[in-house]
């Protein structure tokens, strides 16, 4: 990842627990609703994703890493997920967020959060990237992504969406955007 030229606008998303983030979410509120949620459109939420992040509308574009488990082929929860054929080395535009470009990288490291942070520690000390959106699973990445940030001083903007806030990051919660790119409207949560 060290040597990849990078957009201004970087997310960077452990594939597997946003797919099991937005799987939970799906069952949950098939029950509470008493109506089938479809998938999530992938392109809907990383705008969403990009727009908690604070990408202003007249970005140049998007970059967005999915980090996966090597034995993860298809994200169950999204439409589209398969991430070798579907997700990895495409694009698409956004009428008012620019291109996004995506790209699938499976992680090989034989430690929990090191690929994660490494990823995150490359993006940082990238001179391009001046806003960062990351969706981790904090019970494999958390404590390294505190460490990181600890150790780190940087002036770029870094978001955080997840589920529960996360010390030294500013927190976006991930469940608003997942629950937009499945249909689910504010108006029926009660």
């Amino acid at each position: 990842m060290e040597q990849t030229q990078f957009k201004e606008n970087v997310i960077l998303v452990d594939a597997d627990y946003v797919d099991e983030v937005a799987g939970n979410l799906k069952e949950y509120f098939r029950k509470t609703l008493s109506r089938d949620i479809p998938l999530a459109d992938m392109a809907d939420w990383l705008v969403c994703a990009a727009l908690d992040g604070g990408v202003p509308a007249d970005s140049k574009g998007v970059q967005c890493f999915f980090i996966h488990r090597p034995g993860t082929l298809c994200l169950k929860s999204f439409t589209p997920g398969d991430l070798r054929k579907e997700l990895d080395g495409v694009g698409f535009k956004d009428q008012a967020l620019g291109e996004f470009l995506l790209a699938c990288l499976p992680d090989q490291s034989p430690v929990q959060d090191d690929f994660f942070c490494e990823c995150v520690r490359a993006l940082l000390g990238s001179k391009e990237v001046g806003r960062l959106v990351l969706v981790p699973d904090l019970a494999r990445s958390g404590d390294g992504l505190t460490r990181l940030m600890a150790e780190t001083r940087t002036d770029k903007q870094v978001t955080l969406l997840g589920m529960m806030p996360q010390e030294g990051f500013e927190h976006v919660v991930l469940g608003f955007g997942l629950l937009h790119a499945m249909g689910v409207k504010s108006e029926e949560i009660k």
